[in-house]
């Protein structure tokens, strides 16, 4: 696996600190359902983890 390049660490920067900027005032209201979106962060990270473990959605999977 090769490492990430030091533009798209510059971009995923950038994206994590504009999602942070978005969630901020999050905590306060009271009508998020936070056992929902955990649930749906779950199931995220569950699905990529088996794409990453099987190989699917990688740019030579395809050239094998």
């Amino acid at each position: 696996m090769r490492g990430t390049s030091v533009a798209a660490r510059g971009c995923i920067l950038a994206a994590v600190i504009t999602a942070a900027c978005c969630a901020l005032p999050a905590p306060i209201s009271e009508a998020i359902p936070w056992s929902t979106a955990a649930l749906l962060a779950a199931l995220r990270l569950a699905c990529e983890t088996a794409g990453r473990h099987i190989g699917l959605g990688s740019a030579q999977a395809g050239a094998e």
